[in-house]
């Protein structure tokens, strides 16, 4: 009986066309729903006439974005540089469905849960899909604003751990973080979570009071390092490669950037 084997990055091939494909046929249907349900200020006509000088400042916002946004093929051309050529087309399909996903999962969960009405400093509780209140043209800001970062926390993993996880896998980590990894943590610092008033309440002493603002002042200005290098990427750079495992008694295999990682 001969066994066929699957092309190697058929699964690749298939997840991005099911995300690439399924997103634009579902947008429309939840975008008129949070529409129908909108309790803000959508089209931005009355943010307009209550400050005139708003799309100035949209436009600065914005061209601040493009700038972040633009780091993601940054990530992929440097990754593609460091990997075999066998793998690059595997590397650059990772660097356009995570930020694909994790787009669509920060504007579902990871916003809401960031920005949204906090529980207990913990996470927020509101604005999931940017539906009712949220679908107003200054959250939409916010939304993309704080969207570029979530996607450089995810991406910033995949040079640490590039030709070494599945795809599937790889996309589901992208998502985890997109999702809650990287909202949470940045509800604590920006969404009115416990870190965000721990500078308020410092130590008496002037030294001290002083030591505790720059270690806050290091965790705000961090998130997506703290949580994509930091929490994902150290993680799994500390795990044996694949390879080492079937083969113990052979030379470890360490990609390039891990090396680097590893000092």
């Amino acid at each position: 009986m001969v066994v066929r084997q699957r092309p190697a990055g058929a699964g690749c091939k298939v997840t991005f066309v099911l995300v690439t494909v399924a997103a634009p046929l579902l947008a429309p249907v939840v975008l008129a729903s949070a529409a129908a349900a909108a309790g803000g200020d959508p089209t931005g006509a009355v943010t307009l006439v209550e400050n005139p000088r708003a799309p100035v400042d949209y436009v600065w916002v914005l061209v601040a974005a493009f700038l972040v946004m633009f780091m993601q093929p940054g990530f992929a051309m440097l990754e593609a540089g460091f990997s075999r050529a066998k793998n690059v087309t595997s590397v650059l399909m990772k660097n356009i469905v995570d930020y694909a996903a994790g787009s669509l999962a920060f504007w579902a969960v990871g916003f809401a849960l960031m920005l949204g009405a906090s529980w207990h400093m913990l996470i927020g509780t509101s604005g999931f899909f940017l539906a009712g209140d949220a679908y107003d043209v200054s959250t939409i800001l916010s939304w993309f604003f704080m969207l570029v970062f979530c996607a450089t926390a995810a991406t910033i993993v995949s040079g640490a751990i590039a030709e070494r996880p599945k795809f599937s896998v790889y996309l589901v980590y992208s998502v985890v973080v997109s999702a809650i990894i990287f909202p949470i943590y940045g509800h604590w610092l920006w969404g009115g979570g416990w870190l965000s008033s721990a500078a308020a309440t410092a130590p008496s002493t002037s030294q001290a009071r002083a030591s505790s603002m720059r270690s806050v002042a290091t965790l705000r200005s961090q998130p997506a390092y703290f949580s994509g290098r930091g929490l994902a990427g150290m993680t799994r750079t500390a795990t044996p490669d694949a390879r080492a495992q079937r083969n113990p008694g052979g030379a470890r295999h360490f990609h390039p950037l891990v090396r680097l990682v590893r000092l």
